[in-house]
């Protein structure tokens, strides 16, 4: 599995994700749902070659990360249309 974490500015460590492994099928769509602050982003962004993982890997078709980016589409909160929104 997928694992993540970061050094703070006093030099603690926060995990992000730990362990973190699923399997998605051709054709199916995936959603990761979560309170905030429980690593959705994060997790996104390392499948996404955004952010690299601390530990593990991800694969897309058997392969490591080099070949997916033109099967993805990802979309964060921060690109979300809501009312008020200037668009």
């Amino acid at each position: 599995g997928v694992s993540k974490s970061f050094l703070t500015i006093g030099g603690e460590t926060v995990e992000a994700l730990r362990d973190v492994s699923f399997h998605v099928e051709a054709g199916e769509f995936l959603a990761i749902v979560g309170v905030s602050g429980c690593g959705k982003s994060t997790l996104v962004r390392i499948i996404g070659g955004l952010l690299p993982a601390s530990a593990g890997c991800v694969r897309f078709q058997g392969e490591g990360q080099p070949s997916r980016a033109r099967m993805l589409a990802l979309s964060f909160k921060s690109l979300c249309f809501s009312r008020g929104a200037p668009f």
